[in-house]
């Protein structure tokens, strides 16, 4: 035996390396990856909630100027750029849709409700979209708590009309 592997043959005991078998590292990397499953899911949908908050924050803006807009003109503002909701290099009155990196915001009106809908569109997968609506009841100005929607991205037109055309007809129920 050469001389070198005789010498780490002759070590003692308590000098000898010794390693992670591969059973274990394969154990270790499992895991990890178990965790890995759970964890990433569970933070994707923190950052999805901490961008819906700017929607959030944005109805209930909308709702606020709509009412000032109403008590200082007689009337609903048509457009979200008579809203003075968020700054444009356009002319902001004409505006009929403002978009962000995240939502698109619009305001919606019907004939048959005596107000508008304000509609925050999710521009991104997995994030939801939210609504709210301002009217008179009463010769009183009302208006709706936020709500949620479910718009899938396939069809977002579509889910959109259906849900303003529902929102305007039962717009009692989301008022309650």
């Amino acid at each position: 035996m050469p001389a070198m592997f005789q010498c780490l043959a002759n070590k003692p005991e308590s000098q000898k390396i010794e390693g992670f078998t591969l059973i274990e590292m394969l154990v270790t990397i499992s895991i990890i990856g178990m965790l890995s499953a759970i964890a990433v899911p569970s933070f994707m949908g923190q950052v999805n909630k901490a961008k819906e908050t700017e929607a959030k924050i944005a109805m209930n803006t909308l709702k606020k100027n709509q009412q000032f807009f109403y008590l200082e003109n007689s009337r609903f503002a048509d457009e979200i750029g008579q809203l003075n909701f968020y700054k444009t290099d356009r002319n902001p009155s004409t505006e009929k849709e403002i978009e962000t990196e995240y939502y698109s915001y619009s305001v919606q009106r019907h004939p048959r409700l005596n107000g508008r809908l304000h509609l925050a569109f999710s521009r991104k997968k997995g994030m939801k979209s939210y609504a709210s609506v301002v009217h008179l009841k009463d010769e009183q100005l009302e208006e709706c708590g936020l709500f949620s929607l479910n718009i899938s991205q396939e069809h977002p037109g579509l889910e959109i009309l259906r849900f303003i055309f529902e929102a305007i007809e039962n717009y009692e129920q989301y008022c309650s």
